[in-house]
């Protein structure tokens, strides 16, 4: 009931955006409503025929339905009130791979290129990855689903995991919207599901998340290292059931984690010579002078904190490990009130109210394998999320991919937290003091 209160919320928010966009009459990309009945009856189609594979939850066709509509109906408002840049960029790219224009894109990720094969059968129109992403964004709540039950033998975690999924505005916005974020989570969710929940061999387990690593490298490039990191880890802390004796499972998994360094090598050198390409140490004061996102939300926070001086000083690397569990703040609508910053101001507010319930799951189970990986590779995203705004990136949409660890996690804390509530107020004076921090630097 919370989640769909939740989600009324967010419609009603964007209904407010729609009629003062209809006034405004000024739209950046032409979509088409006719154009996506089509694709979204083909989305909705393929959805309830995942659904009637399955054989849980007993509502899954109502649970799957409910989230598609409210996808699809969210992202048909943001479609009139807001697109983002990269969203018009991607359409762009899209249509001159569609028809065959030279294309303008110094990237090489592969998302323009899945795009511009839905545009040549459905043609363009931005609708059609939004019904793709939100496709793929109701199927996510399940593979969550099963993970959750794999972890845990209380159903009402995985019923929980379903409904934060479903409801909670990360991955709900994000299905709604033409960018790469929610195929990169949904790729890290199957990743994570192929190596908890299928029963085949340990081998071809480890062997389809090395696909699945590959298929997000290509697709985002150097964020392929979050389903590559879950590999890892598994290929190091898993058990497989037909290697008993330890001393033959040690050199095992020796030879297996020889295996995946050998196989990383190929994609990780582009990914690395990238990296090192885009580092610039005069780029990185120019990033929070320039970049109109962190001008507008976090920028001055960011430029209040750090020594712009001394970029990749262990002052700076520490303070942004230390602000990554607290950005975006959900002040910063205060200060912007703009589609965006509302949208991040939710993903903020979501993160502080799940994080001390992530940490009470933790704490409680971490001796159980696969929860201690879900907590260092919850630990590591956070990691990443924070020291990505020294390569110039904006955290709020790179962290997205970590809601589909948090949501697990904080499922598994819904039952533990009578035993570990003082984690409760702990969590909330650390929130109370970054956000006086916040605004005292935005003021």
């Amino acid at each position: 009931m919370l989640g769909l209160i939740v989600s009324l919320v967010i419609i009603a928010g964007l209904i407010a955006g729609l009629l003062e966009a209809q006034r405004q009459a000024y739209f950046s990309v032409e979509i088409s409503l006719t154009g996506a009945i089509f694709p979204l009856l083909l989305a909705y189609s393929i959805g309830m025929l995942a659904c009637a594979i399955r054989s849980s939850p007993k509502d899954r066709f109502q649970v799957f339905s409910i989230g598609f509509c409210i996808r699809l109906i969210v992202g048909v408002m943001l479609s009139y009130i807001y697109q983002a840049q990269d969203e018009q960029i991607l359409h762009i790219k899209a249509e001159e791979l569609t028809y065959g224009i030279e294309n303008t894109s110094r990237e090489s990720d592969g998302y323009p290129r899945m795009l511009a094969v839905l545009y040549s059968i459905f043609g363009p129109n931005l609708l059609i990855p939004k019904v793709a992403n939100s496709l793929l964004g109701s199927i996510l709540p399940f593979i969550l689903y099963d993970i959750a039950r794999s972890l845990s033998p209380n159903p009402r975690v995985a019923r929980t995991v379903l409904y934060f999924s479903v409801f909670f505005p990360p991955l709900l916005f994000y299905s709604s919207m033409n960018l790469k974020e929610l195929p990169s989570a949904f790729l890290l969710a199957l990743t994570v599901w192929a190596l908890f929940v299928l029963r085949w061999s340990f081998l071809f387990r480890l062997a389809f998340a090395l696909l699945l690593t590959m298929v997000t490298y290509y697709m985002r490039g150097a964020w392929a290292i979050l389903p590559g990191l879950v590999a890892f880890v598994y290929a190091i802390l898993g058990n497989p059931v037909s290697f008993r004796a330890a001393g033959t499972l040690f050199a095992w998994k020796l030879s297996v984690v020889a295996a995946l360094l050998l196989v990383s090598m190929f994609p990780m050198r582009s990914v690395v010579e990238g990296v090192l390409a885009h580092i610039d140490y005069r780029l990185f004061i120019g990033t929070y002078a320039g970049f109109a996102t962190l001008r507008t939300t976090e920028g001055s926070v960011t430029r209040g904190l750090l020594d712009i001086d001394h970029p990749w000083s262990v002052r700076n690397i520490a303070i942004q490990l230390l602000r990554a569990p607290f950005s975006p703040s959900p002040l910063a609508i205060l200060y912007d009130p703009s589609v965006q910053t509302f949208i991040d101001s939710l993903n903020g507010l979501t993160q502080y109210m799940l994080m001390p319930l992530a940490l009470m799951g933790f704490v409680a189970n971490w001796r159980q394998r696969e929860v201690l990986m879900l907590g260092l590779l919850q630990l590591s995203m956070l990691a990443i999320s924070g020291l990505s705004l020294m390569l110039g990136l904006t955290i709020q949409r790179h962290s997205v991919p970590q809601f589909v660890v948090l949501y697990v996690l904080a499922g598994i804390g819904t039952v533990t937290w009578r035993e570990r509530r003082w984690i409760f107020p702990v969590w909330f004076m650390l929130v109370a003091l970054y956000t006086v921090i916040y605004a005292a630097l935005k003021t």
